[in-house]
């Protein structure tokens, strides 16, 4: 037993250094993360490499959009954006998922396939995405 024991105590010793290490560490990292604001994009980076609204193609109401979705929760948002030269409402249920219409004609907007998810966002882009984080 006395063995057992004294070979207990330098583990226990070596073994505690290093949690005293850790929780150090996790400690300073707690102060960093209360103190030190997290990256973000400002409006302009967000909106760099958006296709502009044609409002000249919109001629469904946002309660028009709404009624055709057939949500019946109300919204958290609404927001109106181009996809791919067409103008779609995106309509955020607080419970649920995002439904989206096509403003111009209001028809429910069908997911897109494979090589129109490629398409969209080099198509959007007013320049590669390399040139708005450099």
């Amino acid at each position: 037993m006395r063995r057992v024991l004294r070979a207990l105590v330098p583990i226990h010793r070596y073994v505690g250094i290093a949690m005293c290490v850790l929780f150090a560490m996790w400690f300073a990292s707690g102060i960093v993360m209360l103190f030190v604001p997290y990256p973000v994009l400002t409006t302009a980076e967000r909106f760099h490499g958006m296709t502009p609204l044609d409002l000249g193609k919109c001629c469904v109401s946002a309660a028009a959009a709404y009624a055709q979705s057939g949500l019946t929760q109300p919204l958290e948002r609404m927001r109106l954006i181009m996809v791919l030269d067409r103008p779609v409402f995106q309509l955020h249920p607080w419970d649920g998922a995002i439904v989206s219409v096509f403003a111009d004609t209001g028809d429910p907007m069908p997911g897109l396939d494979a090589q129109q998810a490629v398409r969209w966002p080099s198509h959007s882009a007013a320049a590669p995405a390399s040139a708005i984080w450099n």
